[in-house]
């Protein structure tokens, strides 16, 4: 009802009360232009008729001249009240309205931003009561991070659900990461993503791939140690000169000759008679043992 007597309205303000009539014969003029036309054209192409079929076209386009002339005059005369409309139109209406929904617009956006900041600060301290409650460090997730978007037709209990439902997940990817084998390895990746699924894929391919390069690795240096077992070994004895110091020492004593009691009393071609006996070097061998008393 309320749109029907704003459309009434609007009919009341703006409407054509007169239309304007234009009195024009063109079709008339139409069809004595083209009898003109038809009879140069049936004309034949010689010296004299070219000066005939030019003059006609030189009378057509200034009669079309005069014709475009007289159109723009109506078209300008018609248009004058319109134009007139169409500036009192512009500045009682159009800008008026178009200001008028720029300032109510910034007032709704001040006001729905005020509801949001409020909304967002209750869902922030919710979500911040749950992380405790989890357990969950404050560095791994955010509220930025949970991908809770508050909005002005989003309740406040549907946002306190969701980010419940968040850190639910979270907590429960955390306690599957700690039954994993390397779970400091699973949780460095998490971290990049939040998807446990991706994480733990990750480890596990990492170390496979540590796993077959370590038997890649065992396999080359067992080829290498068998290819050395099954090389030849030379089974020549090298020759070396005996150094002079190796070489052996003549015993000094050993070179003494044997000799006898007698020997000492009687004398010797090396040990004259009477000598001195205490200085004799005796053989190692020698048969008789001796001192002072045997003098």
């Amino acid at each position: 009802m309320e749109n029907e007597n704003s459309g009434q309205e609007s009919r009341e303000l703006i409407a054509v009360r007169q239309v304007p009539v234009i009195e024009e014969n063109l079709l008339e003029a139409r069809k004595a232009v083209e009898a003109r036309i038809a009879d140069a054209l049936a004309m034949a192409c010689t010296e004299e008729t070219y000066k005939a079929v030019k003059k006609i076209r030189s009378d057509l386009r200034k009669e079309y001249a005069d014709l475009e002339a007289r159109r723009k005059a109506v078209k300008a005369a018609i248009l004058a009240p319109y134009d007139k409309f169409e500036d009192a139109y512009k500045e009682n209406i159009g800008d008026f309205y178009t200001n008028a929904d720029k300032k109510l617009k910034a007032r709704i956006d001040e006001v729905e931003d005020g509801l949001r900041a409020q909304k967002e600060t209750e869902v922030r301290a919710h979500f911040d009561q749950c992380r405790v409650t989890f357990g969950i460090d404050p560095d791994l997730v955010s509220f930025e991070r949970s991908g809770v978007k508050v909005t002005i037709s989003a309740s406040t209990g549907a946002l306190k659900a969701k980010a419940t439902e968040y850190l639910s997940r979270i907590a429960g990817d955390l306690e599957l990461i700690e039954t994993q084998d390397h779970k400091d390895e699973v949780m460095a990746e998490y971290r990049k993503t939040l998807d446990v699924s991706t994480a733990v894929l990750t480890v596990k391919q990492r170390h496979e791939e540590a796993e077959q390069e370590r038997k890649r690795r065992e396999a080359e240096e067992a080829a290498k140690a068998a290819e050395q077992d099954s090389s030849p070994v030379s089974t020549s004895i090298p020759v070396t000169e005996p150094s002079p110091a190796s070489a052996p020492v003549p015993d000094p004593v050993s070179e003494v000759l044997p000799f006898t009691m007698d020997d000492v009393h009687h004398g010797t071609p090396d040990y004259p008679e009477n000598c001195d006996t205490s200085y004799v070097p005796f053989a190692q061998d020698a048969a008789v043992p001796f001192g002072e008393a045997d003098f």
